[in-house]
């Protein structure tokens, strides 16, 4: 059995992986974007893991450039970690092998390994998160370039170069990537990347901006307006889309599914509650209390509308 971690720039996944890449157990946590917070957190990560299981060997996906050594010579958007020995900092900890790859090389890897790219030469593997990347294979070998940057294709400039600002704002990660989360509005209004538009269907026009609609849209929602309201109170209750709190809901429901799968397969009562406390703590870590409280709003919004006390 091996480990396998991915560092997001809002998560770091983990779980079990066997020969046949099968993954078991997967658990998350919120990245901390500080240095020695950070290296704790794996440090944890990798001694639950290893209590739980023998590990054979851990593999790790980044952000980033990472030299052939383990060095973090970018790490994305996780600024603290520049320059980061992350492979001889973890190899105090344990003796097992540790390989670290960036994240979209590794994906790129595994596509070919398990995954669409079974039996196929050439391809490109694109990677969308909290950045933009992207890993390339040519004639079954991944290539990395002459300074580990072949495949990021974030970098690339999409608007007039203005040199009196960090290049990167001019590039998709900051004006693609960044922006689906923080401004979803402007980013289906420039971009619109990720999404499948066919025929100018009805639901993509009526995420659009009011300026794109069209009036077959527009008139029946200002009909509407003040006389619609909704069928029960648990209606419409989660965080508005594109807030922070949308996201660690995503991050919260996805932990929950793996966790649920670990408390199954838990052996005895000690494992069991261990899965639960690090639930707890991931709740805790992404904001619960703060969901909560808009899920209440929002039901007592609902209860005045419905003439419910």
């Amino acid at each position: 059995m091996y480990l396998g971690i991915d560092i997001g720039g809002t998560t770091i996944k983990y779980g079990f992986i066997d020969d046949k890449g099968q993954v078991y157990c997967k658990q998350s946590i919120k990245t901390i974007d500080n240095r020695h917070q950070f290296l704790v957190n794996l440090q944890t990560i990798i001694e639950e893991s290893q209590r739980q299981e023998p590990i054979e060997g851990i593999g790790i996906s980044a952000p980033g450039i990472i030299d052939q050594h383990g060095t973090m010579i970018t790490a994305g958007a996780i600024k603290s970690i520049y320059g980061v020995r992350l492979k001889q900092e973890l190899q105090k900890i344990t003796k097992v092998p540790i390989v670290i790859e960036n994240d979209a090389n590794a994906a790129a890897i595994a596509e070919q390994w398990i995954g669409h790219a079974q039996g196929i030469p050439n391809y490109i593997c694109m990677v969308l998160g909290t950045g933009i990347g992207g890993g390339i294979i040519y004639q079954n070998e991944l290539i990395k370039g002459a300074h580990g940057m072949a495949g990021e294709f974030g970098w690339m400039v999409i608007k007039e170069i203005n040199e009196s600002v960090d290049i990167e704002a001019m590039s998709l990660n900051q004006r693609a990537a960044v922006m689906k989360d923080n401004d979803s509005d402007r980013f289906k209004k420039e971009y619109r990347l990720s999404e499948f538009i066919f025929f100018g269907h009805d639901k993509y026009q009526s995420m659009a901006s009011e300026s794109t609609q069209t009036p077959a849209l527009i008139q029946p929602r200002e009909w509407g307006e003040g006389k619609l309201y909704p069928h029960f109170i648990l209606e419409n209750i989660d965080p508005s889309s594109g807030t922070q709190e949308a996201r660690n809901l995503s991050a919260i429901n996805t932990n929950w599914y793996t966790t649920l799968v670990c408390l199954i397969r838990s052996s005895s009562e000690e494992e069991f509650d261990q899965v639960i406390s690090s639930y707890s703590t991931f709740l805790d870590q992404n904001g619960w209390s703060d969901i909560e409280a808009i899920r209440n709003e929002k039901i007592a919004e609902n209860k005045e509308k419905l003439g419910i006390e």
